[in-house]
């Protein structure tokens, strides 16, 4: 998911649940220049993303790239 779209993800899921970038700054321990941030779409650590989703309660995982299966005729 490319930064932008996190940053997205992370203003709505705010907003659903009424918190200002401040009180989510607090919640997660973070602070409000770094949720700022992050809903703009700059580059964060792994490390703070995380705490910032964890009050949603997702987490920052890793994808396995494979190669597509091609199917047999």
């Amino acid at each position: 998911m490319p930064e932008n779209d996190i940053g997205n993800f992370i203003r709505e899921s705010r907003k659903a649940r009424g918190l200002t970038q401040k009180k989510l700054a607090f919640f997660a321990g973070v602070g409000f220049d770094t949720v700022n941030r992050v809903e703009r779409g700059d580059s964060v650590k792994t490390e703070t993303l995380n705490k910032i989703l964890k009050i949603f309660g997702y987490q920052v995982g890793i994808v396995k790239m494979t190669e597509p299966s091609q199917e047999k005729s």
